[in-house]
């Protein structure tokens, strides 16, 4: 995200959505729970990044999308389309609002 100022170059990450939703459903991690958010607080804390930009998520669809042929060639099985990945993840992020809504 341009508003992530850690990195200097922007590279799509298409392959994030598909291990975060492999990662969630396949353990039945529960995002939600007070450990697991405070985890994430810590994790986004350490990082200096504001947990704000998961709410600006749903804006770089079109820019990770790009690189969904390469995660479709490396994974090597039949996968959904790259939508259904991502709206997984921003389903998710909505659970998780509370975190930067005040």
């Amino acid at each position: 995200m341009p508003d992530y100022g850690l990195r200097g170059r922007r590279k799509p990450r298409a392959r994030d959505f598909y291990d975060i939703h492999l990662v969630l459903t396949k353990t039945g991690i529960d995002l939600t729970t007070l450990d697991n958010r405070d985890l994430l607080k810590s994790m986004f804390e350490a990082k200096k990044v504001s947990l704000k930009l998961l709410a600006m998520l749903s804006e770089q669809r079109d820019f990770h999308r790009s690189d969904w042929p390469a995660v479709v060639d490396s994974v090597g099985e039949r996968l959904e389309e790259y939508d259904f990945y991502f709206d997984f993840v921003l389903a998710k992020v909505k659970e998780l609002e509370s975190l930067w809504v005040e």
